[in-house]
């Protein structure tokens, strides 16, 4: 065999090697993404039955519904709270900054800090849960606007990411002042 054949032998051998690697690596993550499912809507107020809304009012309160699935064979025990969720918001194109307490408190947590915890949801195998949160938790108030919004929601180590989904913000119009009917009658005007 010639040094020449040789050395492509080791390349295409080493060239196997590295894709089975690749593969089993993106196979291992894909295995850790799909545990969960994670859906999102923005509703109205709880007390309105929670109805799907893609348009609000500048000032007005948007909460975001969401549904978590777990889609494997476990039953598993997850942590609740605002902290576990990471609302990636985009208005007219541009990202939305986090407000700058909420900014803080990620950092930290990401540097390994730790996170409040507000209870547990056991989420049965294909049995969905769902939660509230609220996007003035985390953003001044939306201005008018076209909005995209994605949550990624954190299961301890596991990360899910929902879709995109869209909903508009639009001005609050100041209110005309009524123009009252007059008429007139002998000395005075009636309104």
């Amino acid at each position: 065999m010639s040094a020449k054949s040789g050395r492509g032998m080791i390349r295409h051998t080493v060239s196997v090697i590295a894709s089975i690697a690749i593969l089993a690596l993106s196979g291992f993550s894909t295995i850790q993404q799909h545990d969960y499912l994670v859906e999102i809507s923005v509703v109205s107020k709880p007390t309105e039955g929670e109805l799907i809304k893609e348009t609000y009012k500048s000032g007005e309160k948007v909460q975001v519904k969401v549904t978590m699935t777990n889609v494997s064979t476990k039953t598993m025990n997850v942590p609740k709270g605002e902290d576990y969720y990471r609302p990636h918001l985009v208005r007219d194109g541009h990202p939305v900054a986090y407000r700058k307490e909420v900014a803080a408190r990620i950092q930290k947590q990401e540097k390994g800090g730790s996170s409040r915890i507000t209870g547990f949801l056991f989420l049965r195998p294909n049995e969905p849960q769902s939660d509230l949160i609220d996007l003035d938790y985390w953003f001044k108030p939306l201005r008018p606007g076209r909005y995209q919004l994605s949550v990624r929601r954190i299961f301890f180590k596991q990360r899910a990411d929902s879709k995109t989904i869209f909903f508009k913000v639009l001005p609050v119009r100041a209110r005309k002042p009524s123009m009252a009917k007059t008429t007139q009658e002998g000395s005075g005007l009636k309104y």
